[in-house]
């Protein structure tokens, strides 16, 4: 951790958290599934690097959010940086579930997407 201001980080993670998603996790994982199905022989890697990212992601959150309950306790400040922990494991869990389509069969993985059967797709 470094020694600047733990609030300032976990806004700094909240910032990026919507620049990855654009806003909307569901439409970021409909960019996603739609380059692993454009590309299924390069998918798995592809996937395995984004699920890497978001691990490295979630990892600094939980030791700003360390940090912030060290420092300022269990008030609003820890439930802010806990609500962009929580954002931050529900895109994993998501992406998880595609990763786990896409492993076992990608025509499945496909015909769900068109069907709009995806777990993060009944996340509006």
């Amino acid at each position: 951790m470094t020694s600047e201001n733990p609030l300032k980080v976990i806004a700094a993670a909240q910032e990026q958290f919507e620049e990855l998603t654009k806003g909307s996790v569901s439409d970021y994982l409909s960019d996603l599934v739609e380059q692993f199905l454009n590309d299924i022989d390069g998918a798995k890697d592809y996937c395995q690097e984004v699920s890497h990212m978001w691990d490295s992601f979630l990892h600094d959150v939980q030791d700003t959010l360390s940090s912030i309950l060290q420092e300022y306790g269990c008030g609003p400040e820890y439930d802010v940086a806990n609500g962009v922990c929580l954002n931050v494991q529900h895109v994993i869990g998501l992406l998880t579930k595609v990763e786990e389509h896409l492993i076992s069969s990608p025509s499945q993985l496909g015909a769900w997407y068109a069907l709009g059967r995806l777990s993060y797709q009944n996340c509006h």
